[in-house]
């Protein structure tokens, strides 16, 4: 098993235990060809990224701090 194949593997445990109300649940992935594919749970208003993008470093930085401190 490769490195990339490895590290998929690890990510994927990883995800598939993480339990917070902040994150959006890992359903089940798949690998095929070479392409390796995370599925999650569909949630709506788009991705944390898209949101982010449109923030200051400032202000990004407090929101993910709150963010990660909460239960």
């Amino acid at each position: 098993m490769g490195l990339i194949a490895r590290e998929f593997k690890a990510e994927v445990e990883a995800l598939s235990t993480a339990q917070h109300k902040n994150l959006v649940s890992l359903q089940g992935y798949c690998v095929h060809d070479g392409s390796q594919l995370l599925i999650y749970s569909y949630m709506e208003n788009g991705s944390l990224d898209y949101w982010l993008s449109k923030l200051d470093w400032p202000t990004k930085s407090r929101c993910l701090w709150r963010t990660t401190m909460t239960s």
